[in-house]
């Protein structure tokens, strides 16, 4: 039922926020998964691969919505996806690299560096443009 209840929460924030369903599953599975019977050391991976997992499908529901209100900018898809697909290949090689401790400290370093960008609202002017990305 833990599981389930932190799903749905997951679901709500990453329907309703984008990537914040992701950051909630891999805080609390670090914490749950070691009562569980995963190694403490091993904990922090499989967060994040049980994470990366799950948000595939809420990534795909997501984007079948918003397509649906004629959100998605295909053009800039088409031309992220060949950056995101060597970034996702060169970031799991890290991660797998990475002991425990390490990855713990970089995932939290990224989610402070991800807060204060939000709460000083930078960069504002890239945000502010009336033309939506084009091209490589």
């Amino acid at each position: 039922m833990l599981y389930l209840a932190l799903g749905a929460v997951a679901g709500v924030l990453a329907g309703l926020l984008g990537i914040g369903g992701g950051l909630v599953l891999v805080a609390a599975l670090v914490w749950l998964l070691p009562t569980q019977g995963v190694p403490a050391d091993q904990a922090v991976h499989v967060a994040l691969a049980t994470a990366l997992a799950s948000i595939v499908l809420t990534g795909l529901s997501s984007a079948r919505a918003h397509h649906r209100r004629g959100s998605v900018l295909w053009p800039t898809v088409a031309w992220l996806v060949p950056g995101l697909m060597l970034g996702g290949w060169l970031g799991s090689g890290l991660a797998t690299s990475l002991e425990g401790g390490w990855l713990r400290a970089f995932i939290a370093v990224y989610c402070y560096l991800a807060a204060a960008q939000m709460a000083l609202d930078w960069p504002r002017s890239r945000l502010e443009r009336a033309d939506p990305p084009r091209g490589p």
